[in-house]
């Protein structure tokens, strides 16, 4: 299963709509990262875990972009947990199997908020989510990275987007991963 979450296809179009110029290579950059993520994991299931889309403008390029990259990967689940940007999505623009308001699988709650319900305290669970960008600076270093931040019981997943903002991961959280894309490195930082 691959989880990725706050994708946010669209905002360039929202942005162009409203007369700032954005390239689209921005979003497109992100399709095509998905698309080596599906080729090389060919995951059964690819669940989104919130903000699929940025808001009520999806350009027609877009639409055709996500749907010839679910269309060639037959073997691949599309799946979507709704988040608040989702909102004014229509099923019938793109192409997904599934879409839940929360999912449940095997004791991990996935969801698009961070999940409060008593289920996580009181079976010792596990909620991975998005909405919050999670973001941390490597020691010495002035640009944020996207970044996985778990603090018990949430894994709380960077955002997907590169044209979409982080925020520094709270000092509270008990461990945090930072992604540097362009070296294809991970590392814990804490």
């Amino acid at each position: 299963m691959l989880l990725i979450a706050d994708v946010h296809l669209g905002k360039a179009d929202t942005f162009r709509q409203f007369g700032i110029g954005v390239p689209q290579r921005v979003q497109e950059s992100d399709l095509v990262r998905l698309e080596h993520l599906l080729q090389y994991f060919q995951p059964q299931r690819c669940v989104v875990l919130g903000d699929l889309v940025h808001g009520r403008i999806l350009g027609p390029g877009t639409v055709q972009t996500w749907n010839d990259l679910v269309q060639s990967h037959p073997g691949t689940v599309f799946e979507l947990i709704l988040g608040n940007h989702d909102r004014n999505l229509q099923p019938v623009d793109l192409t997904l199997q599934y879409v839940h308001k929360n999912l449940q699988i095997d004791g991990v709650y996935l969801s698009h908020e961070p999940l409060t319900t008593p289920e996580l305290s009181t079976h010792n669970s596990l909620n991975i989510h998005g909405h919050i960008h999670c973001a941390a600076r490597v020691d010495g270093s002035s640009k944020k990275l996207p970044a996985l931040a778990y603090s018990p019981p949430h894994l709380s997943m960077p955002a997907f987007s590169e044209f979409t903002a982080g925020i520094q991961a709270s000092a509270g959280c008990k461990k945090i991963w930072v992604f540097a894309p362009e070296d294809d490195l991970v590392c814990q930082i804490r």
